[in-house]
């Protein structure tokens, strides 16, 4: 995970690194997902919901829950398969659909990331500030709810949940 600037901006990329076989140089790699400071404070604001249904992975079957992060960014878990998956959607004849951007982590690198989650607080204090964008001033009746492009990039015609 590495949180960085980009044109004034902070994002937020956790993403999958390799290693060049030659140099043994490490980078980036095109698998994993990028957060606005929003996004970053809703998928925070949601981890204990997303713990959950983690513990639910050994206990129930037949679930999905997906909570939306923000633009078209969600978090799933599912039974059956023991991971956390973060990606983003897009919308296919009325239904959302995963793109291949995004990352699977497993349980223990879940649990790694909410590690961190004290440590960007308070080494970002952009990030400590962060809240998710409906708490914001435009959210406070329905019609600024239902104009937010964060919150509803698809329109309001389709189920996020």
């Amino acid at each position: 995970m590495v949180v960085s600037r980009f044109m004034g901006s902070i994002i937020i990329h956790l993403r999958e690194h390799a290693q060049d076989p030659y140099t043994g140089k490490v980078y980036p790699t095109k698998r994993g997902v990028s957060f606005t400071p929003s996004t970053w404070a809703t998928l925070v604001f949601n981890a204990n919901d997303i713990d959950v249904k983690v513990k639910e992975l050994v206990t129930e079957t037949n679930f999905e829950y997906r909570v939306h992060l923000g633009k078209a960014v969600f978090c799933t878990v599912t039974s059956g398969y023991y991971f956390v998956n973060i990606r983003r959607y897009f919308l296919l004849e009325g239904k959302l659909q995963p793109t291949k951007n995004g990352i699977c982590l497993k349980l223990a690198e879940w649990n790694c990331l909410k590690g961190y989650f004290d440590v960007i607080k308070n080494t970002t204090p952009e990030l400590a500030e962060a809240l998710p964008c409906f708490f914001g001033a435009d959210h406070t009746n329905q019609q600024g709810d239902v104009e937010c492009k964060i919150c509803h990039p698809f329109g309001t015609e389709i189920s996020y949940f």
